[in-house]
């Protein structure tokens, strides 16, 4: 493989600073180091749960779904299927049916019909004669649609949290903390939040604490798999969902969770990102929505035990088939050099479109530079676009949209479809767009590091409190610590050579520490062997295993001792 250079940006104090917060908080030295770096954000985080009534329009949306109930009409739920459009899906089916309403719900197939409100799914629904269409997790760029709907005299209350452009689409309500003219205090909310503060409101917050217990853990689902940034209100509830997955009724991610192994007891954003979400996310994924979704709405244990196998088995599936797609893209990119060009863009028509997303995030993250993959199909070829930081993806597919038919998304990630004819076009146009907008420091990965630290302030107590800043995630990264000079006393490999396994010691110490690399295990059987001298960047965390407590390193980055790739820059209150 073509070796990626990574260039490490450590936070540096003094040790007085240290000292001084660890008496003033009776804490250690790690969390002394780590709340140093972070103040500011964290700083930020101390305004729990804000009236729902402030959000505009929330008034609106609240009468004319109050009137629905009443009046007996039929409410669809119109979700997204991905696990934030999922959970917001869930929390509004639960809360409305607990209320009496007459309600049913609706998830676009991803691979038929694509993202969004369409006119195909409105035919369908004005059909079963409802009244009334609230859309979670979507419908904030649906005009055409929403008039659509309406000229059958189909209500729509938009309920979503994407952005925004000035206009808004004319309808009942329109629920989202970034309308311009929405003076809600925060702005990033998931759209399982924005369900989350819609019931809250229905329940004129009456009975919060009951919403909370049964309600929460289905927002820090959603909210953790949107990559949404931990702080302020995302902070709380996301706390306060960890909190409460033993006590939601909600069967079926108790049963995920039981049949994946975790502990109710102890989710966390980590076991919630790697574990929960890629389950619920994989049937969407797979065009089998509303397998996650009638999984998240069985009624009794039972009937979820019933249906989590299916779930867990289409993960399974999806990671095949990302395993597949991600060999033979890495295989391309090295026998047509592709990594040399700014921007990599790469089609196929033995891909499936609704994992070439997750496959570009990982050739993203590989090779540190903008990464479109794109499905050929007879009918049309979808193409998902993911970014690097440092380079805005979303205006550089807006400059080659003569090539393109359609296209949306963001700065980081963004999706279009294109005619087959056009793809060569593409991938020229857009790379001399690149070529002066890209410079080689911009294809530099970066990490950041809270800290350099020594060997011996690594201890089981040390560690265990960092958990006290939890939840992490977007803007509150998990702490990445440097540890410098440490040999190599053994590498094993794992999961077929997948994974590397070092044990890692200080001369002239008896102690040693484990070191665990993911998915790079033939990268590490070459560039390394026992006896070297390195320098690890990574996160500690406490591995349990037959009830005993070891600590060890998750590597995000591991270098010989003496390579010259290593860039040390002071940094305070830089939140990651």
């Amino acid at each position: 493989m073509s070796e990626v250079t990574k260039k490490w940006i450590i936070c540096s104090f003094d040790e007085k600073t240290i000292d001084e917060i660890s008496k003033k908080y009776g804490i250690k030295k790690l969390l002394a180091l780590v709340l140093i770096s972070r103040q500011e954000l964290l700083s930020s985080n101390k305004n729990g749960l804000h009236d729902p009534f402030i959000m505009r329009d929330m008034d609106k949306a609240v009468n004319r779904v109050r009137q629905a109930i009443n009046n007996r009409e039929s409410i669809v739920i119109y979700g997204d299927y991905d696990a934030d459009g999922i959970m917001a899906t869930t929390i509004m089916y639960k809360y409305l049916k607990l209320q009496g309403a007459i309600v049913s719900c609706y998830i676009p197939n991803r691979c038929e019909e694509g993202y969004g409100l369409n006119f195909s799914a409105i035919d369908k629904i004005r059909q079963s004669n409802a009244n009334l269409i609230i859309t979670v997790d979507t419908g904030i760029v649906a005009f055409e649609q929403i008039k659509y709907a309406q000229s059958f005299g189909i209500d729509v209350v938009v309920t979503d949290h994407h952005e925004c452009a000035e206009q808004v689409p004319d309808c009942v309500a329109v629920v989202n903390p970034k309308r311009k003219d929405c003076p809600y205090p925060f702005k990033d909310l998931a759209g399982s939040g924005v369900a989350f503060k819609f019931i809250e409101a229905l329940s004129n917050r009456y009975n919060l604490q009951e919403l909370i217990r049964e309600f929460t853990p289905m927002v820090a689902v959603g909210t953790v798999a949107d990559v949404m940034p931990l702080v302020d209100e995302n902070r709380t509830l996301v706390k306060l969902g960890n909190l409460n997955f033993k006590n939601t009724s909600v069967y079926g991610l108790r049963v995920l969770i039981e049949y994946t192994g975790l502990n109710e007891n102890k989710i966390d954003s980590n076991s919630i990102g790697h574990v929960i979400a890629p389950r619920i996310n994989a049937c969407g994924r797979l065009g089998n929505q509303y397998d996650s979704l009638n999984l998240m709405l069985s009624e009794s244990y039972l009937e979820a035990v019933s249906m989590v196998d299916m779930v867990i088995a289409q993960n399974e599936l999806r990671r095949e088939i990302e395993k597949k797609i991600s060999e033979e893209v890495i295989c391309n990119i090295e026998i047509n050099n592709y990594h040399l060009n700014k921007i990599i863009v790469i089609a196929s028509d033995k891909w499936h479109q609704g994992v070439v997303g997750i496959v570009a995030s990982k050739i993203c993250e590989r090779y540190y530079r903008p990464c479109v993959l794109i499905s050929i199909s007879d009918k049309e070829c979808k193409g998902s676009a993911r970014s690097i930081n440092e380079f805005n993806i979303f205006e550089a597919i807006y400059s080659c949209r003569r090539c393109l038919k359609t296209f949306g998304g963001h700065s980081l990630a963004a999706g279009i479809t294109i005619s087959q004819d056009n793809i060569v076009e593409f991938r020229n146009t857009i790379n001399e767009y690149a070529e002066s907008r890209i410079s080689e420091d911009d294809l530099v990965s970066k990490i950041y590091i809270d800290a350099e630290i020594d060997f011996d302030d690594v201890n089981i107590f040390s560690v265990t409190e960092l958990k006290k800043l939890e939840p992490y995630g977007s803007k509150n990264k998990y702490p990445i610590f440097a540890i410098m000079n440490l040999r190599i006393l053994s590498i094993t490999f794992m999961n077929n050579g997948d994974h590397a396994k070092f044990l890692l010691s200080r001369d002239n110490s008896n102690n040693s520490i484990v070191a665990l690399a993911f998915q790079t295990g033939n990268e590490m059987s070459v560039r390394f062997k026992p006896g070297d001298i390195v320098d690890v960047a990574g996160s500690l965390e406490i591995n349990n295993f037959r009830n005993m407590n070891n600590l060890q390193i998750i590597i995000k980055d591991i270098q010989l001792h003496n390579d010259s790739n290593l860039v040390y820059r002071e940094w305070i209150n830089t939140p990651h």
